[in-house]
């Protein structure tokens, strides 16, 4: 066991060495504020399908160590010049663990047994058993190494074995105990307490009585989630009926952690998720054709959609304010995706576009999106480097928040181009706008609910972004009247966009 630690810790320290430092003192309320104070560690080797992630202070740095150890492994610390506040998580799947049970000298043999004799509830003379928790669904124990200094999680999916002496999927922390520093403990703790599998093969369909629903021609729409599960596989029958609906908001600021809807279900209510900030994984059914507005609505924490590939619209607000979101690929059945979709999306990096997909288009790199006809320009990522961009040609129409926080400091607008929608140029460096003459619609938001009006209407000259100060226009148009109605400095030009 010691020279299987020795060697994990070694050669962690060896990597480590080539790995840039970040700043000290993160906070050990990290994931108060998720998405702006906190970061999700996960494997992204393209050896692996990461089926893990934990929560990590954005102030500590994180590396995928999957390449290295021959299996999923990731590593946080405060800063990697300081190996006292290391945390490891590993993942040992089936497969995995039978190849190292075979050959007692393997680096990671004695882990293996360690796990096997504490997940079985045995303490060993180097793991001795201080804890056995469910968490989130998962059986886990912890465990003092004991005499290094050191303490370890290990975490089960025991239905997931295909092997016979297999525990199944296992995943453990590893980290240096700390006494005397409090905060340190407690960002340890909320890194555990944050741990998501990817749908673990050990949890079951939710049972009927977690949810409310209505019965209407043989068909079942389920209401709401009563449950207290984190990974929640939603039935597909209730009471030998079909499950065909969500209603709106129905699993709404629940703490689930994984949803998994079934192939029946056909439609989606607004705000279906809308306020699960713990929503890491959904999987939606092979027939949604829509994703209602607000679907995923404040799941600061959402990584992965689900996305089928019979979807053919997105609505407006779908992925409002998921901070986690880094990347998306579109499904190649998908039409139509409505203005303001992406708000808030502030970590969204990527849009991909399969090649079958007639509807979009985007750049080699993923980080512009418009319609397939190149009318409309959807998103620019931040990712993009330069600070002028041309717009192109043919282009009339600009989703809201198309270039939000893009570093751009110059934008030139082409003739023909129409509408503009709100704060489309918002955390940007730009200070100065031409607005052609042929736009006629300047800051405009649609689907806006306004004082107690049920009926969603849209309205215009809202904001472009904070940033800009003077814009430029032909006297009497739109253009004139939106740089009035900000207090804003007018000067007035040719009608030429250049």
């Amino acid at each position: 066991m010691k020279k299987s630690f020795f060697f994990l810790l070694l050669t962690a320290m060896l990597c480590c060495a080539f790995l840039s430092s970040a700043e000290e003192g993160a906070s050990s309320d990290f994931r108060q504020m998720p998405g702006y104070t906190c970061y999700p560690m996960t494997t992204e080797s393209s050896l692996f399908t990461s089926d893990f992630c934990a929560d990590c202070p954005m102030e500590w740095d994180w590396e995928d160590f999957s390449e290295i150890y021959g299996f999923p492994t990731i590593m946080a610390a405060p800063s990697f010049e300081d190996m006292e506040h290391t945390v490891l998580i590993a993942q040992l799947n089936s497969e995995v663990q039978n190849t190292i049970q075979q050959d007692q000298d393997h680096p990671f043999y004695g882990f293996l047994m360690e796990g096997k004799s504490v997940l079985g509830g045995k303490s060993t003379s180097f793991s001795r058993i201080l804890e056995q928790f469910d968490l989130h669904g998962l059986p886990a124990v912890r465990v003092e190494m004991v005499g290094q200094g050191f303490e370890m999680v290990w975490i089960q999916d025991p239905n997931s074995s295909v092997f016979r002496q297999s525990l199944g999927t296992c995943w453990f922390f590893m980290y240096p105990t700390d006494p005397e520093n409090a905060e340190y403990t407690e960002i340890v703790r909320g890194i555990i307490d944050s741990f998501t599998a990817h749908f673990p093969e050990s949890i079951g369909t939710a049972p009927e009585k977690d949810f409310t629903y209505s019965v209407t021609d043989g068909e079942v729409c389920i209401l709401s989630y009563l449950g207290e599960g984190a990974y929640v596989n939603v039935p597909s029958k209730i009471e030998g009926c079909p499950v065909t609906a969500m209603g709106d908001q129905a699993f709404y600021e629940t703490s689930v952690r994984c949803v998994s809807l079934p192939d029946t279900i056909r439609t989606l209510g607004h705000h279906t998720f809308g306020g699960c900030t713990d929503l890491i994984y959904a999987d939606m059914p092979q027939d949604l054709e829509v994703l209602p507005p607000a679907t995923f609505e404040s799941c600061f924490r959402l990584m992965e959609p689900g996305l089928n590939d019979g979807l053919k619209k997105i609505e407006s607000t779908a992925f409002w304010g998921n901070q986690y979101l880094t990347g998306l690929m579109l499904p190649e059945s998908l039409e139509e995706i409505e203005d303001n979709a992406f708000t808030l999306c502030d970590h969204l990096g990527y849009i991909l576009v399969p090649e079958a997909n007639r509807h979009f288009k985007g750049n080699e790199d993923g980080t512009l999106l418009l319609s397939a006809d190149g009318e409309t320009l959807i998103w620019y990522s931040f990712l993009n480097e330069d600070e002028a961009y041309q717009v192109p040609d043919g282009v009339q129409h600009i989703h809201s928040l198309a270039f939000h926080n893009a570093p751009l400091t110059s934008v030139i607008l082409p003739d023909g181009l129409e509408s503009i929608g709100f704060n489309a140029f918002s955390g940007t460096g730009l200070t100065e706008l031409t607005l052609p003459e042929s736009v006629t619609s300047i800051g405009r938001m649609e689907n806006v609910l306004i004082g107690e009006s049920e009926e969603p209407t849209t309205v215009e000259y809202l904001s472009l972004g904070d940033s800009i100060r003077t814009i430029h226009g032909v006297p009497g148009s739109a253009a004139e009247e939106y740089a009035k109605r900000q207090n804003l400095t007018f000067v007035p030009e040719t009608g030429s966009s250049q």
